[in-house]
């Protein structure tokens, strides 16, 4: 027993290159900004955060842990909510705005619970990791511990797996040659970005899509192995994909806001040879 504790000790104590889980934090924040700003191009927020009194959708004011449903707090959580991503964003004061930021982040989805989508819960349980690892303290160090890291990987794995499982549980759907699954999401008039009728005679290529799709999930355990970086590419082609094909919010951008920990050792030589156009050493002193 000590033996297996010992090893699961220096297994979660072994360090890390800090700067994918710095990324991570920017790239959250900037998903999350990005949200915001389009809830209000999309003039959605009186109704996601007004209650029904006032014109707007939130049914449950009882729900609002923080502010006791006054009529104001929507519009309050909206404008903290940013304030705290532009500070996590930028570095300043990283913990205390992150731990804003996951506070305001989690109340505006009370407000409008149908509204809280994964996601949302992914990214806020992220920042809960970040939160308690060593790359948002006030000095943070060239290292850190890769427990946060692995935990992400675990996450999105789990993510992944139950995405694939549920598509292999309506496979007669997905490989169907005639309007597959992956047609008709791609091309719906409500979410797709695609032509429909100019699509409409390539059913095998969206049912291939539609196995390869599963398929990639389906092995998404990869990414708890060194094999996981080449795993990421894939998976990173699959989200750019529906950015450019289906209309999913943050969806797409949420998730690759966490691909710099799965493309590990990747990331940090990307960054060295970005060092002369970085300004100052922004991974911070030695620990």
């Amino acid at each position: 027993m000590t033996a297996l504790w010992q090893r699961w000790t220096v297994f979660t104590g072994r360090q890390m290159d800090s700067r994918p889980l710095h990324l991570v934090r920017v790239f959250i924040a900037l998903a999350i900004l990005g949200d915001l700003v389009a809830m209000a191009r999309r003039d959605v927020l009186p109704w996601i955060l007004y209650p029904g009194e006032l014109g707007g959708l939130v049914m449950h004011p009882s729900s609002w842990y923080l502010f006791e449903g006054a009529v104001w707090a929507g519009p309050a959580l909206w404008v903290i909510a940013g304030a705290a991503g532009v500070l996590v964003a930028v570095g300043v004061g990283v913990r205390p705005a992150m731990v804003v930021l996951l506070l305001a982040y989690a109340q505006l989805g009370h407000l409008y619970i149908p509204g809280d989508r994964g996601i949302d819960r992914i990214l806020r349980t992220v920042m809960l990791l970040l939160i308690f690892s060593g790359s948002t303290g006030s000095q943070p160090s060239k290292t850190v511990a890769a427990w946060p890291a692995d935990l992400i990987r675990w996450l999105l794995m789990l993510v992944y797996l139950s995405a694939g499982v549920a598509k292999f549980g309506a496979r007669p759907g997905w490989h169907a040659l005639e309007t597959p699954e992956l047609y008709q999401i791609v091309c719906s008039p409500t979410t797709g970005r695609l032509d429909g009728m100019f699509w409409y005679d390539y059913g095998p290529l969206f049912a291939l899509g539609g196995v390869g799709a599963i398929v990639l999930e389906l092995s998404a355990v990869l990414l708890v192995t060194r094999f996981s970086r080449y795993w990421a590419v894939l998976g990173a082609l699959l989200h750019i994909g529906l950015i450019f094909t289906v209309e999913l919010g943050m969806f797409p951008f949420g998730m690759l806001a966490l691909y710099p920990v799965l493309f590990g050792p990747w990331t940090g030589r990307m960054l060295d040879r970005l060092d002369p156009w970085l300004v100052g050493d922004w991974r911070g002193p030695e620990p």
